[in-house]
């Protein structure tokens, strides 16, 4: 009941603010008259008897300030208070005010646009099969602790002789090629992955074939999956696509398939969208080069295997290929 009868009592101060801060001075000045004439009284001389008075009293603004602070709503005020002089000086300056409204309006977008970017990567489910299921394997390496790292062909290669509780795992990096030939040239993003990469995301190419075992070796030459927007946008949807050539970076290169728009755009690690995929050519160096954490991992967990058990799982590897090769020392990490 009293904290009631306070925000009652604040209520009604917000209302007749002028009429009881009226009242107050008026109540002030009356007790501090009286004080000076008693201090009259004891004989002191009029100066003396006011400047006592004031020393009895205290700061009187101070103390009006205090009463409208337990009277009234101190922060919505102030911040009222702050609207009023901010209105004022943007009336008082129109360039200024409309270079305001633009930021404001310019940072509201930016918001927007951040939120959009949250919820398409991290709020709304993936669409993929057993999207859960898939995870991110890095490197924490002794020598670069303060990074997260790729993978090394060799690390990857045990990780996936040894590991239990990943069904899949492909490899995976990013560039960006230049497309020739239909239109403008226009640089696009691209992954290089190995074969088995749409199998992670349980995906399939809506026209064609995915990559094979053996296209990594390009046995049958420079292959490319186009992503449905760019088969739409560049291609005009042409649904005989499949066989024919397009030139990236200048290099002839066959399209053997168009993935699905649901999957055709991926977010990888925070790359943003990938408008092709081409197979990945590991050069020879790299494939024995334990350090070489220049190669990206995605895996698919096993069904019913926790994020735990499969981070505990790498960490057992990890110790063990650090013992095996202290000078390629890593530890793997699993993310979702």
């Amino acid at each position: 009941m009293p904290q009631i009868d306070q925000f009652l009592r604040r209520i009604i101060f917000l209302f007749s603010r002028k009429r009881m801060e009226r009242e107050l001075a008026e109540e002030m000045r009356f007790h501090a008259q009286r004080k000076a004439e008693k201090n009259l009284d004891k004989g002191m001389d009029s100066a003396e008897a006011h400047y006592a008075v004031r020393r009895q009293l205290g700061n009187v603004t101070l103390q009006q300030e205090e009463s409208r602070r337990i009277w009234g709503f101190p922060r919505l005020e102030s911040v009222i208070q702050d609207l009023r002089y901010g209105a004022r000086g943007l009336r008082n300056s129109p360039g200024f005010t409309l270079v305001a409204l633009l930021t404001l309006a310019l940072g509201i977008g930016a918001t927007t646009a951040i939120f959009s970017i949250v919820y398409a990567v991290v709020l709304r489910p993936l669409p993929y099969k057993d999207s859960r299921r898939i995870v991110n394997i890095s490197t924490v390496s002794s020598m670069f602790p303060e990074f997260t790292l790729g993978q090394s062909i060799p690390n990857l290669n045990d990780i996936k002789a040894r590991a239990k509780s990943l069904e899949t795992i492909a490899t995976y990096q990013r560039t960006s090629l230049v497309l020739t030939g239909t239109g403008e040239p226009e640089q696009i993003s691209v992954a290089a992955v190995s074969p088995n990469f749409l199998d992670v995301f349980g995906a399939h190419p809506m026209l064609g074939r995915a990559f094979l075992p053996g296209d990594e070796q390009q046995k049958n030459g420079n292959l490319v999956l186009l992503g449905y927007r760019l088969w739409q946008k560049r291609f005009g949807s042409d649904p005989q696509i499949v066989g024919k050539r397009i030139n990236l970076d200048q290099k002839p290169y066959t399209v053997v398939g168009v993935l699905p728009q649901t999957v055709s755009s991926f977010y990888l690690r925070g790359y943003g969208k990938t408008d092709a995929i081409v197979p990945l050519v590991v050069p020879p160096d790299q494939a024995k080069n334990r350090t070489g954490w220049m190669y990206l991992a995605i895996a698919k967990l096993r069904s019913g295997v926790s994020l735990a058990r499969a981070q505990a799982e790498l960490d057992a590897i990890a110790g063990a290929l650090a013992h095996e090769y202290p000078k390629g020392c890593v530890a793997d990490q699993v993310s979702g």
